[in-house]
């Protein structure tokens, strides 16, 4: 879904900036190009209606402020999680990263006058818009993670950073913006190298350690099982969520994999809490989680 979403609030974005200055001919092949783009997107649309009007992931929360700020630490780049970012020293640094990216941009604008001043403008205006049609749905009904819709956005903030690199007036001044955009950028891009996520070799080993007769596997978000499986065949018949079952007729055994914030939903963690007991787990790096459950005996204490 989130290719279809990327698309279509970005030309959205650029339909309504575009729809205002543009007359006659022009006006009516931006009219025959939209609808020829948005009949592409009928199928889709039904889906974000449902989206939009039900809960489909209830871990996520409406829109909010701090989701708006978490976007902007997005956009220039110095958001990565919280547990990584203390990890290498630099968790304080991020705000002052922003902060300084912030205010060279206050700088380059308020230098800009005229038509000289219109790219930025035009380009600061597609983020904030293209940004603003996710963030609007989620205060109804959250489909909104700054994390990943910032990436809509990235390119018009891209080009005002090139924009504002090459209106510099010297080539030392020029040399000085470029190093302080890309040295921003630094402290994130190590953390996430650093950080290992090819854990599908690992978790397929501890899968076919753990698993036995009559345990199930539950991959959550199920889409990871196809890497899964590549190393621990048997992945490939993972369940997406923990069955909803009378206590008798759960499986003996649970195994369950969770990848990144995709995190079971609060029903599922319930039932895991009263119907099983944890019997082993491991973490890999910080972004997967696998544990194995077996089934309480009956009349235990949770």
């Amino acid at each position: 879904m989130y290719t279809q979403y990327y698309a279509g609030f970005l030309f959205a974005a650029q339909a309504a900036w575009l729809g205002p200055r543009v007359r006659g001919a022009q006006r009516r092949r931006l009219a025959a190009c939209a609808g020829a783009v948005l009949a592409g997107f009928a199928p889709w649309l039904p889906g974000l209606w449902r989206q939009t009007h039900k809960h489909v992931y209830a871990l996520l929360r409406p829109a909010d402020l701090s989701e708006a700020l978490n976007t902007l630490y997005h956009l220039f780049g110095v958001k990565v999680s919280a547990a990584t970012w203390a990890t290498y020293g630099w968790r304080a640094a991020a705000p002052a990263l922003l902060a300084l990216q912030l205010a060279v941009w206050a700088w380059a604008l308020a230098r800009a006058r005229g038509k000289d001043a219109e790219p930025p403008r035009t380009l600061l205006w597609l983020a904030v818009f293209t940004l603003a049609i996710p963030f609007a749905l989620s205060l109804r009904s959250p489909i909104y993670m700054g994390g990943r819709y910032a990436i809509v956005a990235l390119p018009f903030i891209c080009l005002a950073w090139g924009w504002i690199v090459e209106r510099a007036p010297t080539p030392a001044a020029r040399a000085l913006l470029l190093g302080t955009c890309l040295a921003c950028q630094l402290p994130t891009v190590l953390a996430y190298f650093a950080t290992p996520r090819a854990f599908d070799r690992e978790i397929g080993a501890y899968l076919a350690e753990r698993a036995g007769p009559g345990s199930l596997l539950v991959i959550h978000p199920n889409f990871w099982k196809t890497g899964i499986a590549y190393y621990y065949p048997p992945a490939e018949q993972a369940a997406a969520d923990v069955p909803r079952q009378a206590p008798e007729e759960l499986p003996a055994t649970l195994e369950v994999v969770e990848m990144g914030d995709e995190l079971l939903e609060p029903g599922s963690r319930a039932l895991l809490r009263t119907a099983y007991r944890p019997a082993a787990s491991r973490q890999f790096g910080n972004f997967a989680f696998a544990a194995t459950f077996r089934r309480r005996e009956a009349g235990a204490r949770p």
